[in-house]
Parts: structure tokens; sequence; C-alpha cells
């Protein structure tokens, strides 16, 4: 999981302006009222990723051996966010829970003659 945040938030940057002029592109036949809406709701989106590009960030710097504190532990642990690389690991497990449960159900059947 190496990444460069700078990246990330040009990234996430790059998408919001991109929305909010296909809003804003809307202004001739939209009221302003709901475009005051659909701006805040894009504004708070983008703070959300920005908060999630800091909790990868934060993991990391936890994955490279660099001591967190408290605070950032308890970031990390409320924000619910798995690195990337162990969501993928948990995924697989599931699978292959699933594979045996289904290949002792079959063994499990009786043969019918």
């Amino acid at each position: 999981m190496i990444f460069d945040k700078n990246i990330l938030i040009n990234e996430t940057l790059d998408n919001y302006f991109e929305t909010w002029s296909h809003c804003v592109d809307t202004g001739d036949f939209v009221q302003e009222k709901f475009l005051d809406k659909i701006d805040k709701y894009i504004y708070k989106n983008l703070v959300k990723s920005f908060k999630q590009i800091e909790i990868y960030s934060l993991l990391q710097l936890k994955d490279m051996g660099v001591k967190l504190g408290l605070f950032d532990k308890l970031k990390i642990w409320f924000s619910g966010i798995e690195p990337i690389y162990n969501a993928e690991k948990k995924q697989k497990l599931k699978l292959e829970k699933m594979k045996a449960k289904k290949a002792r159900s079959k063994s499990k059947r009786k043969p019918t003659t």
C-alpha cells in the first residue's frame, strides 16, 4: 500500500471541481436553492474523501513502523477502514470457507439409488 498522499488529494480535487462544474453548467435552468443543496452535498463528499485519504495515510505510516499516537489509532479504529491488502485477504478467506462448506454439504448428501 504505497501511495503519494498529494497525488490522491489532487485527484480528489479534480473530481470535485469536475462535478461542481457540471452543476454550474445547469445553473441556467435549475433553481438556486437546489444548486445550494447540491453544492453542500458535493462538499460533504469531498470532506469525507479527505478523511479517507488521511486514514489511509495513517495506515501506511503504521505499516512502515512509525509509532502512532493514541488519537491517530482511535481515528483508524473509529473509521473502520482497513488496509486494502487485508480486505482482499478477508474476501479470499470468505470464498474459501464458502467453497469448503459447499463441499461438506455435497459429501453429506446420500446418493440416490
